[in-house]
């Protein structure tokens, strides 16, 4: 489909704007950076086609010569542009090498005595792309809302995310309080396009998965 022909309020451009960058697919946000197609070809189908020939943005974001972009549609400059932003993502180590199992693990070595919460952002194939501090509490109890927890994937990047809620009491299970907020929070996300993977209690001994436990 052309931009064109796409209500104003829904092109790429705009919904960046009223939604940010989260709200926006990958194709949509690989077409901002295009700018623009062929005659033959609009720009969301160059970026869709593009992103299929490189094995997604994973693929795309490997690449390190702009020859090997160019293609139908991809000229000298769009290719040049592309292998820039590559480069870029590159040297800000937007992809974490860190399991999300020794993320846990460091989370758990560094909380001390105090619960804390963080969240994980997630790219395509669970690749972790940053960790946040949602908040800390005391050695009773943390209290936090959902839309305390969306604002903070927001901007740890990512389209997933996993809640990481640390116990350092040493209960590794989830109060009533902790299912009711979990389920509230799967609803929200939605919301704002994002998507929850999983809810993580961790103790020194161990932890609970609210995937693997299927509440979530």
């Amino acid at each position: 489909m052309r931009i064109a022909a796409i209500s104003k309020k829904d092109r790429p451009r705009e919904k960046l704007f009223r939604l940010g960058p989260n709200a926006l697919s990958d194709y949509e946000l690989l077409a901002l950076i295009l700018g623009s197609g062929t005659k033959e070809m609009g720009v969301l189908e160059l970026a869709q086609q593009l992103l299929s020939s490189c094995g997604g943005c994973e693929g795309l974001l490997r690449v390190d010569s702009p020859a090997s972009l160019t293609t139908k549609g991809i000229g000298k400059g769009k290719a040049c542009a592309l292998a820039a932003m590559a480069e870029l993502c590159r040297r800000g180590g937007h992809y974490s090498e860190e399991s999300l199992a020794e993320i846990c693990q460091r989370l758990l070595r560094d909380c001390g005595d105090v619960e804390s919460a963080y969240v994980i952002g997630l790219e395509t194939r669970n690749k972790v792309v940053g960790t946040r501090l949602v908040g800390k509490g005391d050695e009773k109890r943390l209290v936090l809302s959902p839309s305390e927890i969306l604002r903070s994937a927001l901007a740890v990047g990512g389209r997933r995310f996993v809640f990481v809620h640390l116990h350092p009491s040493g209960v590794p299970f989830p109060s009533n309080y902790d299912v009711a907020m979990t389920s509230q929070l799967v609803a929200d996300a939605k919301k704002v396009r994002l998507a929850i993977v999983d809810h993580i209690i961790l103790v020194r001994e161990g932890r609970f998965s609210f995937k693997e436990n299927h509440i979530l």
